[in-house]
């Protein structure tokens, strides 16, 4: 089950997802909306829960969020050489630019996926 949370910050609109097994949390979502364009800050699942589908679940949840809301466009940056490109790249994400020593001296990709 994913739940959500939203706020104000300012300009921007905060957001918080989590995904619940059993009344425990299993992964979790977090970012803002701002001037129409959805950021994901960061997506985490439990170490044993990965493969399970859950990051897959929170990131479709995102997006129909998203749509309700009249946004049509996503995007996130993640670790060149991590597992999570071709996690985003399965969802529609297309690496748009390479972000050198973006993040603790490593090089990131910035992702974007449109809606329709």
């Amino acid at each position: 089950m994913v739940k959500n949370w939203t706020g104000d910050i300012g300009k921007k609109r905060g957001f918080r997802f989590q995904a619940e097994d059993k009344g425990e949390i299993v992964g979790i979502m977090n970012g803002h909306i701002m001037a129409g364009v959805m950021y994901i800050a960061g997506l985490i699942v439990s170490h044993d829960k990965r493969g399970s589908g859950i990051g897959k679940a929170l990131m479709k949840y995102a997006e129909k969020f998203a749509l309700r809301h009249g946004i049509r466009l996503i995007y996130l940056e993640t670790g060149i050489d991590w597992p999570a490109v071709k996690f985003y790249e399965l969802l529609g994400f297309k690496p748009v630019t390479k972000l050198k020593k973006f993040f603790s001296k490593k090089d990131f990709y910035l992702m974007t996926k449109t809606l329709n």
